[in-house]
């Protein structure tokens, strides 16, 4: 753990996909003024104070204030990890391999605020629903408008843990294949419906419907995941992880509904998917060692994610997302 918050802190300051955006910013910014003036940024009040703050009393360089936003992000999910009291070596598996620790190189306000939610995430689980909506608002306000999509978190532990009802394997299976099949419906139909309701809440948001000329998802890509988050279901035993897991398949239809538009759009989907942070290691702890379809289905999965990180931050690794390559 120690190390990998070191090899997030101790990055150069070109690794990322998002790098040029925020270095830009943070060379403009320098007064508080510049969080009432929208047309000169489009960062939130939250992220421009801690640069102006940074400025003025440590007067770093950039590469030390990126540095300093990555330990809030990081300690969230360990504090997460902590709170639900699994495996922190499988979890850790999974917040690398997955590529989650690596969003903390790129979206790094996105990821920011989903740190900083993390903290609060108690405040979910004792059922203090409006504390953690207040808490989500305020963080939503202060760093990246988008994480506001997280006080769906409540209606889903609600409806989990107070109700106690939780979708049956075959309707999260339907899911994950509905999504996938929806992936293949035509990018311009949706976006035309889907458009206006983006710009109703925020125009900068709009590239997250737009699509991307450089780059599209991959099919290969969205059908692994897709069949990864599969073998999930089919491992699943333990009814205490209702929540995670309706929460982590949700993420997984969001992220292939989204990628339907760009490649921005799957961003969306990070506020669910990261419960497998938590989901992972608690199906892989229930797995019956003496069944052999079990057993074959744990490697497969366990298979997928280094497989996925090889492709993703060394065959695939655009920008160098990931600074430390084989090499």
């Amino acid at each position: 753990m120690s190390l990998m918050l070191v090899m997030g802190i101790l990055r150069d300051f070109t690794v990322g996909t998002d790098i040029h955006v925020y270095f830009e910013q943070y060379r403009f910014l320098h007064d508080y003024d510049d969080i009432l003036d929208a047309d000169n940024t489009s960062f939130e009040p939250g992220f421009i104070a801690l640069i102006v703050l940074f400025k003025d009393f440590v007067k770093g360089e950039y590469l030390t204030f990126i540095s300093l936003v990555f330990i809030p992000f990081f300690l969230g999910f360990m504090k997460f990890i902590s709170y639900r009291k699994v495996s922190a070596p499988l979890a850790l598996l999974f917040f690398y391999m997955w590529g989650i620790y690596f969003n903390g190189y790129n979206a790094m306000r996105q990821m920011l605020a989903i740190g900083t939610t993390l903290f609060f995430i108690p405040l979910l689980y004792e059922r203090k629903y409006l504390k953690f909506a207040v808490a989500t608002v305020i963080t939503a306000l202060l760093f990246h408008k988008t994480s506001v999509v997280m006080l769906l978190l409540i209606p889903f532990h609600y409806w989990a843990t107070v109700k106690g009802k939780c979708l049956s394997k075959k309707w999260l299976y339907a899911l994950v294949a509905m999504s996938f099949a929806m992936f293949f419906v035509g990018k311009t139909f949706f976006q035309s419906i889907l458009m206006p309701l983006v710009m109703l809440y925020d125009e900068h948001y709009t590239y997250y419907v737009m699509g991307n000329d450089a780059e599209e998802l991959g099919y290969t890509f969205n059908l692994g995941q897709s069949l990864a988050a599969c073998l999930m279901i089919y491992l699943y035993k333990k009814k205490s992880m209702d929540f995670e897991m309706l929460v982590f398949i949700f993420g997984i239809s969001v992220y292939n509904i989204m990628g339907m538009f760009s490649t921005f759009g799957p961003r969306l989907a990070m506020y669910w998917t990261m419960f497998g942070v938590v989901l992972f290691p608690s199906i892989l702890s229930h797995v019956n060692r003496r069944k052999i379809r079990e057993l074959a289905c744990a490697v497969v999965l366990m298979a997928y994610l280094f497989i996925r990180f090889f492709y993703s931050y060394y065959l695939n690794n655009i920008d160098e997302v990931n600074p430390y390559l084989f090499r």
